[in-house]
Formats: structure tokens, sequence, C-alpha cells
């Protein structure tokens, strides 16, 4: 079965809100709390196992825009110099400038 498809990451997100909703209401009326269930588990493992996978693509791209020059970490706040496309044809101005 694939379980990577949209509707089955939404409802598995759903199932963990209302367990970790669950968990905060026994706890704040100090109730034991017992053990997750063995599918809570598993949805966990398998939510954490797709946000490593979305980590390694984004790196993956990232070094792929920079042609591989040994990027190691990524800052999406930060500007890169080195990763803006660069201009293969001149300015226009250049090349009006050229058949005057």
């Amino acid at each position: 079965m694939i379980i990577n498809k949209p509707i089955f990451v939404a409802v598995g997100k759903l199932y963990l809100r209302a367990f970790d909703a669950r968990a905060a209401a026994l706890t704040k009326k100090n109730r034991n709390l017992s053990t997750p269930p063995e599918y809570i588990i598993k949805l966990r493992g398998l939510r954490e196992e797709a946000k490593e996978r979305r980590k390694v693509m984004i790196s993956r791209s990232k070094v792929r825009e920079t042609g591989g020059k040994g990027l190691t970490t990524i800052d999406p706040n930060s500007t890169r110099p080195d990763i803006i496309p660069k201009q293969t044809e001149p300015p226009v101005e250049n090349q009006l400038q050229q058949y005057q």
C-alpha cells in the first residue's frame, strides 16, 4: 500500500494532532498517560523519515544550483551571489551599440 498519497498524509497528521491533544488534556488533568498505540509510534516514525528525505532533497537541489561548490549548510534567509544565474547575453544597450 502506498502511504505517501496526500490523503493518507493528511489523515496521519490529523491522528497525530488528535493524540497529542488528548495527551495534553490528560496531562493537564494530572491523569496517567499510557504508552502510545503502535500506529501512533509508526506514524511519528514515518513523519520523521519524510522530514529527513525533504532535507536531503533540499540540500541536493541547493548543491545542483551552486554547481556543487561544496555547500554544506543551507541558510534560507541568506542571499548568495554565486547562485544568481549568469547572464548569457549582453544587455540590450550593448546589443544596440554593436549595430550603430
